[in-house]
Parts: structure tokens; C-alpha cells; sequence
């Protein structure tokens, strides 16, 4: 059951982490959760540079959809945040 990302919305959440959309083969809308640390162990993401986070995010966007998807495949959905995605998906 593959796991697509038609929609480009992102944003900053409220748990310090950007959320973003995945679409499952019925067109059910699938939450997904970055922890904003992935960004600064995994991308570059330099301590304190709040206003590039969503920069960051697009530029590796196809990486990080790409963990979402496979997390998916596996069933690894949390029912509240949906796919949450930590550091440790991008070891």
C-alpha cells in the first residue's frame, strides 16, 4: 500500500516539528510528523536558525518523503501524530 505526497502543504507544528500530508491508495489523507532535530542532525540545519527551517525541509523533502513512505509500508503509524519521524529514521 504505497504512500504518495500530491500535496506540497507544510508547516511548522506545535510539537517542534513540521507536518506534512502523505496520501494512501484509498485517497485517505495520512498525517506526517519531522522532528525538527532530524533537520539539524540529518540536514544541516543550523541551531537557532529558526527561519530556515522550511527551507531545509523543501530542499530534502524527497529524502525525508521517502522515510515517511517506507515507514508507512510498515505499518509504523502512531494513531494521534500519524508517521512521526525522529533522527534516528535517517541513521
Amino acid at each position: 500500500m504505497p504512500l504518495t505526497f500530491l500535496d506540497r502543504a507544510r508547516y511548522v507544528d506545535a510539537y517542534d516539528g513540521i507536518t506534512f500530508q502523505g496520501t494512501d491508495e484509498d485517497d485517505k489523507q495520512v498525517r506526517c510528523h519531522l522532528h525538527i532535530a532530524a533537520l539539524r542532525d540529518h540536514f544541516a540545519l543550523e541551531q537557532g536558525a529558526t527561519g530556515h527551517i522550511l527551507a531545509v525541509f523543501d530542499e530534502n523533502r524527497d529524502a525525508i518523503e521517502a522515510v515517511a513512505a517506507r515507514k508507512f509500508a510498515q505499518g509504523e503509524i502512531e494513531t494521534e501524530r500519524g508517521i512521526v519521524l525522529s533522527s534516528d529514521d535517517f541513521q
